[in-house]
């Protein structure tokens, strides 16, 4: 399998792209109190980080909506994206 970026990069030049490819891969039915926990950390850290704040306001999500307009994506598209 070949892939280029080379249009992407002229639009987006500060753009970095990374691939991972895994096999024979298996989801455990349960989470272990491990994952768990760190999700858990991750999720309140996220809602203490952004709390009180318009998802619009978020520069990371300002990129991201930037870069799919580019890429021609509708804001219906971009907000299912993002919202879930």
């Amino acid at each position: 399998m070949r892939c280029s970026i080379e249009e992407i990069i002229e639009d987006f030049p500060d753009t970095r792209i990374a691939f991972v490819l895994a096999q024979n891969l298996s989801i455990a039915p349960e989470r272990s109190p491990a994952l768990e926990c760190a999700i858990s950390q991750a999720e309140e850290a996220t809602r203490a980080r952004y709390s009180g704040q318009e998802l619009a306001s978020i520069p990371e999500i300002q990129d991201w909506r930037q870069a799919y307009k580019g890429f021609g994506i509708k804001r219906r598209a971009i907000a299912l994206l993002l919202n879930g």
